[in-house]
C-alpha cells in the first residue's frame, strides 16, 4: 500500500512539474495536461493518479504543499476587466474575491458536473455585485472562476467552503492573497 501512495505522489509531482514547463492549455479541460494520449502525458492505459487530497471531508489535514505551489504559480485572467492577477502581486486598489466551483478538493470532475456547480455558484452570488469571469491556472490546468468585487472575506470563506474548494484568492486593496483550506472549514492566508 505504501508503494502505491509513493507512486501516486511522484506522478502528481511530475504532472505539476510538466505543467510549469508549458503544457497544452485547454480552458475547458477537466484533466491535468489536457487530454489523454497527448505527447509527454499519461496514456489511456495509465489512469490519472487519485488526488492527494482525501475524499472524506473530516479526514483532510490540509492542502498538500505541491498543490499550494501550483496555486502560487497560477495566473488569473479577467478578460472583462482586462487584467491578470498572481498571488502575492498587487491588487491595484481592488477589493474582493476570486472564487470557483470547479473540481472540488482539486479532484477532477466531469465537465457537466463543473458546469452544474458553476450555475449553483452563480445563483449563490446573484445578490452580490455582478461577477466577472476569471480563468485561473498554470500550464495544462485551467479552471473558471468569478471575480466578485467588494465581497467580505468572511463571506468568501463561507462560499469557498460550501463548494469544497481547497483555496481562493482575496484582494484586500493592496495585495492578492491566497487563502488555503485547513481541513476544518476555515482558511488561512499563505504569505509569499
Amino acid at each position: 500500500m505504501a508503494h502505491s501512495s509513493k507512486k501516486r505522489e511522484r506522478a502528481v509531482r511530475e504532472l505539476v512539474r510538466r505543467g510549469k514547463e508549458g503544457a497544452r492549455v485547454y480552458l475547458n479541460s477537466r484533466r491535468i495536461g489536457g487530454h489523454y494520449g497527448s505527447p509527454g502525458r499519461l496514456s489511456k492505459k495509465e489512469p490519472l493518479p487519485p488526488s492527494p487530497v482525501p475524499k472524506k471531508p473530516g479526514a483532510q489535514e490540509g492542502v498538500p504543499q505541491e498543490l499550494i505551489y501550483a496555486y502560487q504559480d497560477s495566473t488569473y485572467f479577467c478578460p472583462a476587466l482586462g487584467t491578470a492577477w498572481r498571488t502575492g502581486g498587487r491588487s491595484c486598489g481592488r477589493t474582493g474575491a476570486i472564487l470557483g466551483a470547479w473540481n472540488p478538493r482539486s479532484i477532477p470532475a466531469p465537465p457537466w458536473k463543473n458546469v452544474a456547480k458553476e450555475r449553483v455558484l452563480k445563483k449563490c452570488l446573484s445578490g452580490k455585485k455582478p461577477a466577472a469571469t476569471v480563468w485561473g491556472g498554470t500550464g495544462g490546468w485551467w479552471e473558471k472562476h468569478f471575480w466578485i468585487e467588494e465581497l467580505p472575506l468572511a463571506q468568501a470563506m463561507k462560499i469557498s467552503a460550501r463548494f469544497r474548494q481547497n483555496a481562493f484568492l482575496y484582494l484586500d486593496g493592496r495585495r492578492v492573497i491566497l487563502y488555503v483550506a485547513t481541513g476544518n472549514g476555515t482558511y488561512l492566508p499563505v504569505l509569499h
